[in-house]
């Protein structure tokens, strides 16, 4: 394992601010329009302004989680993860009456948040990580039983396989984190032989496969400051897409 003393600190402190676990993505995506078993649509009933709103609220900004643990805001992270119970009734609703998403998951889905707040109380980077993947993982399920847009629930699925990796880096779980991000890759290998994807969309898909496979390079490297670089950059990448 490498040592990269303050060159390290200074490459998770560049990565801030440049990631985000977003929990509304199943929602937008899948919520703004769907056609029900009788052929009408569903939509939010919201104007834009309230769905920026409440998109930007029920966001969690894990630029303060995603550093070294003595830059750790403890105290914002505790105060965002309350606001989101704000707008957690609204979001589940819309889930229920999207009539397309297993009632189960979306209690789970609640649980789990309930377990988020329980465990950010301790301030374990770690453990809040752990659970926030947790968390993170309904949303490709919700995607696939509500949403038609292909690519994206390609992305947010492979997002959360490799946001699974990436919460055990810290342990330094390699072999798991290795497992994690060869899930990712799977699935995103789907898009390439993907004929509904657009061919405008086509290079862009194989520059983050590129990416995708380069972030497993890193995982073989097991260099903690060469994995948050190639995560940075093909989070960024995907969010392009």
């Amino acid at each position: 394992m490498k040592q990269h003393g303050n060159n390290s600190k200074e490459q998770e402190d560049s990565s801030q601010g440049s990631r985000r676990t977003s929990l509304t993505e199943a929602k937008d995506h899948g919520g703004q329009s769907q056609q029900g078993s009788g052929g009408s649509s569903y939509s939010s009933g919201k104007t834009e302004g309230e769905k920026e709103q409440n998109q930007e609220m029920f966001e969690l900004k894990s630029s303060e989680i995603l550093t070294s643990k003595e830059q750790v805001n403890w105290d914002s992270i505790k105060a965002e993860v309350e606001n989101i119970y704000s707008d957690l009734p609204s979001i589940t609703m819309d889930f229920y009456q999207l009539n397309t998403i297993n009632q189960e998951d979306i209690l789970n889905f609640n649980k789990e948040y309930d377990n988020l707040t329980v465990i950010v109380q301790d301030e374990n980077k770690e453990e809040t990580l752990a659970q926030l993947s947790k968390i993170y993982d309904y949303l490709p399920k919700f995607l696939k039983s509500s949403s038609q847009e292909e690519l994206y629930t390609s992305i947010v699925e492979t997002k959360a396989n490799v946001f699974k990796g990436y919460a055990k880096l810290d342990g330094e779980k390699w072999d798991e984190i290795a497992n994690d991000v060869k899930l990712a890759i799977d699935t995103y290998s789907k898009l390439l032989s993907n004929t509904n994807i657009p061919s405008t969309k086509q290079s862009k898909i194989s520059k983050g496969y590129i990416m995708i496979n380069e972030l497993q390079n890193a995982v073989n490297v097991q260099d903690k400051a060469v994995f948050l670089i190639k995560y940075k950059n093909l989070l960024e990448e995907l969010s392009k897409m």
